[in-house]
C-alpha cells in the first residue's frame, strides 16, 4: 500500500469513526487490487463457538475459523454481533470463502489473534482479476458492544 493511500485509508477510518481517537488501526491483510471490485462486506465476531468444528475439533487456520463463523451464522445464528450475508449460506460457497481467505495475506498479529482470542473482524470479498479473494482487518471489540 503506498503511503498516500495508506494515509488516505487511516483518516477515512478515523472521519467514519471505526477507529477512536488513541486506538491501533488495523489495516487490511491485503489491500484491494486496483482492477478488484469489492463484492460486499460483512463483520464477524470470532467466537469461541468458531474456533471449533462440528465435531468438537479445535481448528487450526484462520481460514477454517472464518469458513465455520460462516457455517455457525447461517445455520446457528450463534453469535448476535455477527454481520449478515446470504452469499456464503450455501456450503459450496463457504468451501469456497475457505480457499479465498486462504489466499489473503494475513499478518502474523492479526493471524495470531484469529487463532488464539475471540476477535472482531470485518471480512470484504473482491472479485479479482484472475479469482475472488477477501481481506481481513480487526475492529475495535466495542464494534459489538464488548
Amino acid at each position: 500500500m503506498t503511503h498516500a493511500r495508506t494515509l488516505t485509508f487511516a483518516l477515512s477510518a478515523l472521519l467514519l469513526g471505526s477507529v477512536s481517537q488513541g486506538q491501533r488501526l488495523q489495516l487490511p491483510a491485503q489491500p484491494p487490487a486496483p482492477q478488484a471490485k469489492l463484492l460486499f462486506s460483512y463483520v464477524a465476531f470470532l467466537s469461541t463457538d468458531d474456533h471449533f468444528n462440528s465435531s468438537g475439533t479445535r481448528l487450526q487456520s484462520v481460514a477454517a475459523i472464518i469458513q465455520q463463523d460462516r457455517a455457525n451464522y447461517h445455520t446457528l445464528k450463534l453469535d448476535a454481533c455477527d454481520g449478515a450475508e446470504r452469499y456464503f449460506s450455501s456450503k459450496a460457497n463457504r468451501a469456497a470463502l475457505s480457499t479465498m481467505v486462504a489466499r489473503a495475506t494475513v499478518p502474523t498479529s492479526l493471524k495470531s489473534r484469529i487463532l488464539n482470542a475471540t476477535p472482531v473482524v470485518r471480512v470484504s470479498v473482491y472479485r479479482g482479476a484472475a479469482a475472488d479473494y477477501v481481506t481481513l482487518a480487526e475492529l475495535p471489540s466495542s464494534t459489538c458492544g464488548r
